[in-house]
């Protein structure tokens, strides 16, 4: 018959969190049904069955259970034959699941550090440190098979809750981090967390419930049977702290969830200072471009305002005749409504305008660049709100000489072109 390839985009992902699960107490029944048979021949302690899929407890009864069995062979005065070859089968098969342990252990190892390498490459799109903090809890939840996580902010001389995520109990979570919020933990002698911001180290409670070293308002609410924390510190400066478990689970947290963890919170930490320095290098560079058009704009005006003396009163010569204005440039008086629009050079540039001149004249009388005149007719425009040259100068010369003048300005201009 013929072979079907699975499309890419359909491919089943058997390393995700509950498949994980599955496999590990899977993996401790198996565990657990093989060193009840050996308590038989050797002194054995199972670990319960939910319990011994990953945890190190397992790793030491595997290896415990395979040595004895390797004695009892070596020496089998009071064993039948049956029990001989019963001995043999039980000392593989405990071997065989030792290594299977270990490699599993190896494996979520891996794992993490891929996952590790995703979540730094990942875009920051959070508006602040804390938006960021509370989204990578949830994500350690869901990545790295944790059940509950509670996130705590480093608020002087206690941990205040600021975020708590329990994996599809999310009404429980919002009763125990009520009471977490009102119960901040105090970092006082005696306290876990305590030890671990001295330190700055991850670390493991085993047992909370009874351990005087968890704070029990907190510990009571969520009754959980064993935690791992650990320190977020960007830049070295201890931020906030995160608590996990594997509360739903059944299983109880152990080194390796430790570490895991901890590998997290030093990631998370670089994701942090990532964030902080691209927010400032933005601030920076607003702040500079922001700098730079002030100066821009300062420039400009400078480059506009008008420096000069007061003219002298002399006699005014009587008014040109009409037929001359439009054939000559038009000056207008001091103080006139034009004047208070425009700069100085843009006065210039237009009076050339009002007598005919194209912009390559005026540059040329102005001692400008071409484009530069036309930066001054640009502007002139938009001052006098005029859609091209002809109407900016019927407006300039209705402000200064009346209607007519302007009349004939700009029957002079079109008779140009």
């Amino acid at each position: 018959m013929p072979i079907e390839i699975a499309s890419a985009s359909r491919r089943i992902q058997w390393d995700d969190a509950e498949t994980l699960r599955r496999e590990d107490a899977a993996l401790g029944r198996r565990i657990g049904d093989a060193l009840r048979r050996a308590a038989r021949y050797v002194d054995v302690d199972p670990p319960k069955d939910d319990e011994a899929g990953a945890s190190p407890d397992a790793a030491d009864a595997l290896t415990g259970a395979v040595g004895q069995l390797r004695d009892a062979l070596e020496s089998p005065a009071g064993l039948e034959r049956d029990d001989l070859l019963a001995v043999s089968r039980l000392a593989l098969e405990l071997q065989d699941l030792a290594r299977e342990h270990q490699e599993r252990s190896v494996g979520r190892r891996l794992r993490t550090l891929g996952a590790f390498q995703d979540a730094l490459a990942r875009p920051q799109g959070e508006s602040s440190v804390e938006k960021l903090l509370e989204r990578e809890t949830i994500e350690a939840c869901r990545r790295y098979g944790f059940d509950r996580a509670m996130l705590f902010r480093v608020d002087g001389s206690r941990l205040s809750a600021i975020a708590t995520h329990f994996r599809d109990h999310e009404a429980w979570a919002s009763e125990c981090h009520a009471v977490a919020a009102a119960h901040p933990v105090p970092l006082q002698s005696m306290l876990l967390e305590t030890e671990m911001l001295r330190r700055r180290a991850a670390a493991l409670m085993l047992d909370p419930m009874d351990d005087p070293r968890g704070y029990k308002p907190i510990v009571d609410k969520i009754e959980t049977s064993g935690y791992v924390a650990v320190p977020v510190m960007p830049e070295g400066k201890v931020l906030a702290t995160i608590h996990a478990d594997r509360h739903f689970s059944g299983r109880r947290v152990d080194a390796i969830d430790r570490d895991v963890l901890a590998a997290f919170a030093a990631a998370l930490g670089s994701m942090i200072e990532r964030k902080v320095l691209v927010d400032r290098l933005t601030a920076q560079r607003d702040h500079v471009r922001s700098m730079l058009q002030a100066t821009d704009d300062f420039v400009s005006a400078f480059c506009e305002s008008e420096i000069g003396l007061d003219a002298p009163d002399v006699p005014r010569s009587p008014p040109a005749p009409a037929a001359s204005r439009a054939t000559r440039p038009v000056i207008g008086a001091p103080g006139s409504p034009a004047e208070r629009l425009l700069s100085r050079r843009e006065m210039e540039v237009l009076r050339l305008m009002a007598g005919g001149a194209t912009n390559a004249v005026i540059a040329d009388q102005l001692v400008l660049s071409e484009g530069t005149v036309k930066s001054h007719v640009k502007r002139i425009l938009r001052k006098l709100r005029a859609a091209n040259r002809a109407e900016a100068v019927s407006r300039f010369l209705r402000l200064e000489g009346g209607i007519q003048a302007a009349d004939e300005a700009v029957e002079g201009i079109l008779d140009r072109r």
